[in-house]
């Protein structure tokens, strides 16, 4: 996106909102109450309360698919296999933005990187 587009977005989307609540069903609950929002953050406490594949899947489709999601897990040092599966899966899921790396050896950083790309 450039940056003179963002400047177009409506409010409900220049915002993310960080659903760092411990189950799926309270980060629902707050989707449905959070109408004038579109963007959400799934962090690691979620991510590990269940089937978050299904769990991403109601938030965008609480949205209609309009919106986004964002994970932040903050992967990194994973063999690259592991990491181009996960970009793989996120972006099949239509995940808007995910974290990989906050930090790492520099030559992990670079191999988690590389592997994303080719992701």
């Amino acid at each position: 996106m450039r940056l003179s587009e963002g400047r177009n977005l409506k409010g409900k989307d220049r915002l993310i909102v960080a659903l760092d609540v411990a189950t799926h069903e309270e980060a629902i609950d707050l989707v449905d109450r959070l109408d004038n929002v579109s963007f959400f953050k799934i962090g690691l406490r979620l991510f590990m309360a269940g089937d978050v594949l299904g769990f991403i899947k109601k938030v965008q489709e609480r949205r209609n698919n309009e919106g986004g999601v964002f994970i932040d897990l903050k992967i990194s040092g994973d063999i690259g296999n592991t990491i181009k599966a996960f970009v793989k899966a996120c972006a099949a899921l239509d995940v808007k933005f995910i974290t990989l790396v906050e930090a790492a050896l520099p030559a992990m950083t670079i191999s988690t990187l590389r592997a994303a790309k080719e992701a």
